[in-house]
């Protein structure tokens, strides 16, 4: 794992992981997420089936293994890649769990018997993975007429509770594909998530739903979109921009390319950049409410006026309300 300076653009070893290795090589790590609450970061290895978590210094603190209890029998170390089943590519944390991706088929091993998943563990205090905590909490669908789905490699979660999976194209370990891959907005209802409308987020201009490159986020702050990653945004069309690999912002209520944001990545509209894309990720979000302005003034003896101003950084309308009682923190009287 390598970190960029902020200010001096320079490249630094963050971590390195206690990989499995076949031969000498190991398998790339999956994905990346910095939880903004625990303040640990947390990233899936394709090696071994395992999620590190890490502190903001690089130092290991714990791992998961998704494997060891459910799959305890499927383990392979002739291969540089762990076996479909225990192989995790998403991760995020949310609501005091770490929900993670785990790949069981893709476009050239198609499974009959598994689809691919969403599974959470329970994170403590300090984030750490809590045991016998780990659940079940989606089994991706077949979606525009495939027969199986693709690798989950990234999840988002947005302001109203909604979660965000970005699947990615892939034939085998290491060659990813295009344009069998969705991003699918799940809704929890009780304790289960639902999927209202698979082609929400139309990806791509001529192969929608399923051309999402494997990243998504959601920009929290006011008029924010939902972007995905995607292949082939615009292609083969006429002048300014005939060909567009990148970033599509789409409106929380859905869409397609016509009312979209459509970023190229590497700015050249002339030259396609089919499989080359990853992730996308917007820093921290900021708080629903904002508390500013604080003031205490005494009343009267024993009596107190506590007056503040609050501010809605959640893009809907909030619904608050509390009464305030004041207590003096001492018995006898202070100055």
């Amino acid at each position: 794992m390598y970190k960029i300076d902020g200010v001096t653009g320079l490249i630094s070893v963050f971590a390195t992981l206690p990989q499995k290795t076949n031969a000498g090589v190991s398998a790339a790590l999956g994905n990346i997420n910095f939880d903004c609450v625990h303040t640990n970061f947390y990233v899936s290895d394709m090696a071994n089936g395992k999620i590190y978590r890490l502190n903001r210094s690089g130092a290991i603190l714990s791992s998961w293994d998704h494997g060891l209890a459910l799959l305890p029998t499927i383990v392979d170390n002739t291969n540089t890649f762990t076996p479909l089943g225990r192989r995790v590519w998403a991760v995020q944390a949310h609501n005091g769990r770490l929900f993670y991706g785990v790949w069981w088929e893709d476009q050239g091993r198609q499974d009959p018997a598994h689809t691919n998943q969403v599974w959470s563990v329970g994170l403590a205090a300090n984030g750490d993975f809590v045991a016998g905590t780990d659940q079940l909490e989606i089994s991706l669908p077949p979606i525009d007429s495939r027969d199986f789905s693709s690798p989950p490699s990234d999840i988002s979660f947005g302001p109203a509770g909604t979660m965000l999976i970005g699947e990615r194209s892939m034939s085998d370990d290491t060659n990813p594909g295009a344009h069998q891959s969705a991003a699918l907005e799940y809704t929890l209802v009780g304790t289960t998530w639902t999927l209202p409308n698979p082609s929400k987020f139309q990806i791509s201009s001529i192969y929608p739903p399923g051309s999402c490159a494997g990243g998504v986020d959601y920009d929290w702050s006011p008029g924010g979109l939902v972007w995905v990653m995607g292949d082939a945004l615009h292609v083969n069309g006429g002048p300014p921009d005939p060909n567009v690999y990148g970033l599509q912002g789409l409106p929380y209520s859905g869409g397609a390319v016509t009312n979209s944001v459509l970023i190229d990545l590497d700015g050249d509209v002339i030259n396609q950049a089919k499989t080359q894309l990853g992730d996308v990720e917007i820093p921290c979000v900021p708080g629903c409410l904002a508390v500013k302005d604080e003031k205490v003034e005494c009343v009267t003896n024993g009596v107190y006026s506590y007056s503040f101003t609050l501010v809605n950084q959640f893009p809907g309308p909030i619904n608050w309300w509390r009464s305030w009682i004041c207590r003096p923190m001492w018995s006898s009287r202070r100055t």
